[in-house]
């Protein structure tokens, strides 16, 4: 059974505080979610397997930001895809 893939609209991301909004929105996150990177890995480790997320408009991805953050952020999705079997998609 394939499952619709949850879309990250990086448009609405240029700025961290923003993405945290938007994915803990788009993925359900619990309201005392943290906006940090480990309250991040840690939800994300409780997303059910074989879930999708896909990036759309990567070029606007965290563009307000250092490449550093950007990096780190990139770091938890990646760490999170190959821990619980999540696939992470950019386009």
């Amino acid at each position: 059974m394939t499952t619709k893939p949850t879309t990250i609209d990086s448009r609405k991301c240029q700025t961290l505080d923003d993405f945290y909004k938007t994915i803990a929105k788009a993925l359900a996150f619990p309201s005392h979610f943290g906006n940090n990177l480990d309250a991040l890995s840690d939800c994300l480790s409780e997303i059910n397997n074989n879930s999708k997320i896909e990036i759309t408009d990567f070029d606007f991805f965290l563009i307000e930001e250092s490449d550093t953050t950007r990096n780190n952020v990139l770091d938890v999705l990646q760490d999170a895809a190959s821990r619980h079997n999540l696939n992470v998609v950019v386009s």
